[in-house]
């Protein structure tokens, strides 16, 4: 007989919707750029959605509007958009790309493309006015390389964002002799919280998420914007958690011959058993590749059949239409898929829409209208802390007149056996479910500590 499924929510009381207006707007960006005035580094902690890029590019405007500025960002999928947030948020003068690849300039974007560490040196030498190098952390090696070599002088500004689950990378970037910089701004979205023992802190596989809430480090905090702040201004939208785990690996259906048809199955039907119960006619599914969202794709319909058989109930999904968005497609392909999925007609009852990708994937699309969804799955019990929070960051992307809450859906996947272990303390299978919690806990600052998440989600 079928296990009673664990239902988890969390929904935050809705907040009256306020604008920033523009004055606050100049008083905030100022901070930091005040901060600087009597210190040689300065913290910004602010939520997603928070322009932390733009405000970035207004302090370095006002710190160095005519000196060298380094920036490091952890994902080169967004180092050409991350450009042109500077450009417009005031930056003036040349614009390169530390890329390890060969040496090119992009007369369109006027962007350079630099690779070797002679190459940056030369192009800081030769140069009179604002420069601004951009790249990824993976490059820090032909950075020392340029300073110690080739007598690269210290950066007039370093930016660093560390949105990023693994400190690592950006561990020694306050250390003077490896990064000479005569001023430093650190931004995050990341808080450091107490998390005391709990169910949600028994698996460390994944590790928790980094943060940099050291004064003596990092420099004093110029501003803190809250996630709080952010969903009450419209900049994120709420979110509420939905576990699925009616199905699992005793029930009779397969869809495929792979070995792991089971877990794919499982993942694909207690979606639909979500969907079936909040009536959600619109979704993200996140995937862990390519091969896996067109996959998905492909199986959703016997999907909806099987939940609709298991569950006993044939009326509510009765038509499924299926987009996917790739890493491997063009940019031009992802916008129509993009378009094609929004513009997907959902307002007959029965009828939902569901667009699969990567969290990398639906990131490449920032610059695009975000996809119309009431929900997002967390489709792979396997993502890392960067993936997860890349994920759950793009399912809280704000939507043109929806406010409401996004469902964050976290289907369980049961090993082979006849009896699944459904004991939130002592099932592994619940560990997505964990993960999701301690990438929350250190972004969402309306969560004290993970026990009262606890409490809040009724587990």
């Amino acid at each position: 007989m079928r296990g009673a499924p664990a239902r988890a929510h969390c929904r935050s009381t809705p907040a009256r919707r306020t604008k920033l207006c523009p004055a606050s707007l100049i008083t905030l960006r100022q901070t930091p750029s005040e901060v600087l005035r009597t210190h040689h580094s300065a913290r910004v902690r602010a939520a997603w959605g928070s322009d932390k890029t733009g405000l970035a590019a207004h302090t370095t405007t006002r710190v160095a509007p005519d000196g060298s500025a380094l920036v490091l960002i952890p994902d080169e999928d967004h180092l050409e958009s991350t450009i042109h947030a500077w450009r417009g948020n005031g930056r003036t003068g040349p614009a390169a790309i530390l890329s390890g690849g060969p040496s090119r300039h992009d007369p369109h974007t006027s962007i350079r493309q630099i690779g070797t560490a002679q190459e940056l040196a030369t192009l800081i030498h030769g140069n009179q006015g604002p420069l601004t190098v951009f790249t990824t952390y993976q490059h820090k090696l032909t950075l020392q390389s340029a300073h110690r070599e080739h007598d690269l002088p210290a950066w007039d500004m370093l930016v660093a964002h560390l949105d990023h689950a693994d400190k690592a990378p950006w561990a020694d970037l306050h250390k003077p002799g490896l990064w000479p910089a005569h001023h430093r701004l650190y931004l995050t979205a990341m808080r450091q919280r107490p998390t005391g023992a709990s169910i949600f802190t028994r698996h460390t596989r994944r590790g928790q998420p980094a943060s940099v809430d050291e004064t003596a480090t990092y420099g004093p905090l110029a501003w803190d914007r809250t996630f709080s702040s952010a969903v009450d201004e419209v900049q994120l939208r709420d979110y509420s958690i939905f576990v699925s785990d009616t199905f699992d690996s005793t029930m009779p259906f397969r869809f495929a011959s792979d070995v792991d048809a089971s877990r794919r199955t499982q993942l694909l039907v207690n979606t639909f058993d979500a969907l079936r119960l909040n009536r959600i006619s619109r979704c993200l599914f996140f995937t862990d590749s390519d091969d896996t969202a067109s996959h998905h794709a492909q199986q959703a319909i016997p999907a909806a059949i099987a939940s609709a058989v298991w569950s006993d109930d044939h009326t509510t999904i009765r038509r499924v239409h299926c987009h996917t968005v790739l890493e491997h497609d063009t940019p031009d392909k992802r916008a129509a898929a993009l378009a094609a999925f929004n513009d997907t007609p959902t307002h007959q009852d029965g009828t939902c829409a569901l667009l699969f990708c990567t969290p990398k994937a639906l990131a490449a699309t920032s610059s695009f209208t975000p996809p119309a969804v009431d929900a997002a799955v967390i489709g792979s019990p396997d993502y890392g802390t960067t993936v997860l929070t890349r994920a759950v960051r793009q399912s809280l992307r704000p939507v043109l007149d929806s406010t409401h809450p996004v469902v964050l859906i976290v289907p369980i996947v049961f090993p082979e056996g006849d009896k699944p272990n459904r004991d939130l303390a002592t099932s592994l299978a619940y560990e997505p479910l964990a993960h999701l919690m301690r990438v929350l806990v250190s972004h969402d600052d309306r969560i004290v500590d993970e026990e009262t998440l606890i409490k809040r989600l009724g587990c």
